[in-house]
């Protein structure tokens, strides 16, 4: 199977930046050397389970490690990747389930019966439910499975904003995009990228693929919503450089009276934008961070995360 343009650049980084800390979760650590390891053993886990390249495969799960080792994992496979935001209305999830015509849905159990109650009735839809690498629930959400075709490369979909329509975006855009960007913010291995935004759009997927291409440490949110006191939390605590938001989470934190530390360049993130905008600030290199011990046989679990991930205390 031809490696996508996305999995080459994690498959480059990992090989490059084995052991430099890939993702902050809260207290988890990752390093790229165990997420590249468990974005392949979860693909091939979900391919045993039956989703195909070319199928589409909607991911209902919260912004931390777990949301984007799926993403990583359903593209490396050849399918199509659809984000839904699991901190927004639940209508919006459902009709971009209808839009991008989804044939599968995948959840979290760290997420609780979320993602059942969104495929809603699995009698009375024809959907069926299995368990996938301990923690993960997929859901094939029609009777017959569609014939997905396995040529086509792996991507993204999106609903369009105030829209019944959706968009799809292939690895090799995205990851030529993310290249872009990488070189004009410019982001380096060095940095911490701080993503406060949900990896449901393209302009924070474009974002995050950059950073990972750079290998930069990736510091994900595990919040809802617009919260300005723990956007400046994540900052802090993360002794981010880079930060990647929405306009109007940086509106929050400007009208909170928190503003952005002068050291921070913030990458300003459009939902209508084709990439990210430009930065708006510069700032030195943050300090840089060691590797892990993290266990690499499956997939970490955020239902049980102390036995899954190295925590800050030992790194």
């Amino acid at each position: 199977m031809r490696i996508s343009d996305v999995s080459w650049s994690v498959e480059s980084t990992a090989s490059v930046f084995a052991d430099r800390v890939a993702v902050l979760d809260g207290d988890c650590l990752h390093d790229y050397a165990t997420l590249w390891e468990a974005v392949g053993l979860f693909a091939a886990e979900l391919d045993a389970a039956g989703v195909r390249a070319g199928q589409r495969v909607a991911v209902y799960i919260g912004s931390g490690y777990e949301s984007l080792l799926t993403l990583l994992a359903v593209e490396h496979l050849g399918a199509v990747a659809v984000p839904l935001d699991i901190f927004g209305p639940v209508e919006h999830a459902v009709r971009t389930l209808h839009a991008t015509g989804a044939d599968h849905l995948i959840g979290h159990v760290g997420d609780g019966d979320l993602v059942e109650e969104l495929a809603e009735d699995p009698v009375a839809t024809g959907a069926s439910v299995v368990t996938v690498a301990d923690d993960y629930t997929l859901i094939r959400l029609w009777r017959s499975q569609r014939v997905a075709p396995s040529h086509r490369e792996g991507g993204f979909a999106f609903c369009l904003p105030g829209s019944a329509g959706a968009m799809t975006v292939g690895s090799t855009t995205l990851a030529a995009a993310a290249g872009e960007l990488c070189a004009d913010l410019p982001i380096t291995a060095e940095d911490v990228v701080a993503v406060t935004a949900p990896l449901t759009e393209r302009a924070a997927i474009t974002a995050v693929l950059a950073a990972v291409r750079a290998g930069a440490c990736l510091s994900l949110r595990r919040y809802s919503g617009v919260d300005p006191v723990l956007v400046a939390e994540q900052l802090g605590e993360d002794d981010a450089t880079v930060l990647a938001c929405s306009s109007e989470a940086l509106c929050a934190l400007r009208a909170a009276g928190l503003g952005v530390p002068s050291a921070v360049r913030v990458l300003a993130l459009s939902p209508e934008a084709p990439t990210p905008a430009v930065p708006v600030a510069e700032a030195p290199l943050c300090r840089p961070r060691g590797g892990s011990d993290a266990a690499r046989s499956r997939p970490a679990r955020s239902g049980r995360r102390a036995s899954a991930c190295a925590t800050r205390d030992s790194d």
